[in-house]
């Protein structure tokens, strides 16, 4: 799951990813090198002239005309576009679990589709998809804190992190992040927890370092100590040592961040959350 992010409603506002996409373009790349250099490095690298030749495009027709959504992605996926416009603020949180079964249901359809053959059409797939990353997060969340069917949004979640599925990886990410899943609920409403109990949600698959996608496990870890009953009694000290396990500080410190900004939005959450994200947020700004 970046230092911070962007998503087009039209204006920026915070994705997963590794950079701020304050312009469409070499940030995205530069988002999934960082995030997944093993499955998309050549993915970006042959995407790159377009991206470019796509950033100078979309930002003049930003600066000096407005067209319709259609404009920026003529070829594909309009549905998955309308879906992907609506803003969470739009419907009531109940709902926001089924949206994203609907946007993961139009996604898979897509991808697995035998027509998108090419990387450029998987690029402007997964680029789309990026570009609306609140969604991402929310996903992520609502894993967690929702009544949900997980395969769904896992696989979501899945495609964001690990786009290509060249030698299986995406799909041993997705069966990487259900073994992670299902042991992290079976731990979400004890009260006491130590670090060693959440380690061997991960230890149950691999070592943090050696897993498919390291990203996703991360971003689920860090919403379990956020939303968890326990979680929050070892979220700084779990968090200190996976960071320097993984060299993921600014990533962490970012998800952290849209986090704490979309609490505040929406004044959802109870104030030990609050409290632990601005704490936690304290630390990682040091150590960063």
């Amino acid at each position: 799951m970046p230092s911070a992010g962007a998503a087009l409603y039209v204006q920026p506002s915070p994705v997963v990813g590794d950079c701020q996409l304050e312009s469409i373009g070499v940030s995205c790349v530069s988002m999934m090198v960082a995030q997944e250099p093993r499955t998309a490095g050549g993915f970006q690298l042959q995407c790159h002239k377009e991206v470019k030749e796509r950033e100078g495009s979309v930002n003049r027709m930003e600066t000096e005309h407005k067209f319709p959504l259609k404009a920026y992605f003529p070829c594909h996926h309009q549905p998955l576009v309308t879906a992907l416009l609506r803003r969470p603020f739009e419907m009531p949180a109940t709902h926001w679990s089924q949206h994203l079964k609907h946007i993961s249901d139009m996604l898979k359809a897509l991808v697995e589709d035998t027509n998108i053959s090419s990387l450029a059409d998987l690029f402007e797939i997964w680029f789309l998809v990026a570009r609306f990353g609140e969604w991402l997060d929310i996903a992520a969340e609502q894993l967690l804190k929702a009544a949900v069917e997980p395969d769904a949004l896992l696989w979501l979640l899945a495609f964001y992190y690990c786009p290509q599925n060249e030698n299986q990886q995406r799909t041993k990410t997705m069966v990487e992040a259900q073994a992670v899943y299902n042991h992290l609920m079976m731990l979400f409403s004890r009260m006491v927890l130590s670090v060693k109990d959440v380690e061997a949600a991960v230890h149950s698959v691999a070592d943090i370092e050696q897993c498919c996608n390291q990203h996703l496990i991360i971003h689920l870890l860090t919403n379990f100590l956020l939303f968890s009953s326990g979680g929050h009694t070892i979220a700084q000290e779990f968090i200190y040592h996976i960071t320097e396990a993984t060299d993921t500080s600014k990533e962490v410190c970012s998800l952290l961040t849209r986090t704490a900004y979309r609490i505040n939005h929406n004044r959802e959450e109870n104030q030990r959350t609050v409290k632990l994200l601005n704490e936690l947020l304290q630390k990682l700004t040091l150590k960063t």
